[in-house]
């Protein structure tokens, strides 16, 4: 065989499998509840899908839970212009954690993750992507603040309060 030859058909060979996963963007057949895209990486999604109510119960619920826990929802909503009582400190905790960073609901290690985050030992939160939609004023920084000003057991008392209540759902 020449080397030309050779060269035609790892070319048509390389087009071949291009276009099967252009044209099919599941070659493997996998199902598409097991294999979803996460900021442009194929994983396997758990077995049970973590379901999401309103996450504003769910503050709710973490909030009733933990009275001594400020609820920093004083913030003007920038259409009505009237405080939206139900953005709180824990909605948007919960919306940094599974909503900008895709951690899952009720893992302690991501909980963990997401908190070292708010005390600035893990990962730079980005005051421009902090769930702060719609509000007038962007409480980030008085969010980190009240974060940094929790102990130790605090933070462990509000991680498996989340857990908690984000479980039973």
């Amino acid at each position: 065989m020449r080397w030309w030859s050779r060269g035609i058909i790892a070319l048509g060979a390389t087009g071949f499998l291009l276009a099967t996963v252009v044209l099919n963007p599941n070659p493997l057949g996998f199902s598409q509840n097991i294999i979803g895209a996460r900021q442009g990486h194929i994983f396997v999604a758990p077995a049970i899908a973590q379901r999401v109510s309103s996450r504003r119960v769910l503050a709710q619920q973490v909030h009733d839970r933990l009275p001594d826990l400020p609820r920093e929802n004083y913030y003007t909503h920038e259409e009505t212009g009237e405080a939206d009582i139900g953005n709180t400190l824990a909605h948007r905790l919960i919306q940094y954690h599974h909503g900008v960073k895709f951690r899952p609901l009720v893992s302690r290690f991501d909980w963990k993750l997401t908190l070292a985050d708010y005390m600035g030992e893990n990962e730079w939160i980005d005051a421009e992507r902090y769930p702060a939609r719609w509000l007038e004023s962007n409480p980030y920084q008085a969010d980190v603040a009240i974060i940094r000003g929790l102990n130790r057991q605090q933070r462990e008392i509000l991680i498996q309060t989340l857990i908690d209540v984000l479980s039973s759902e």
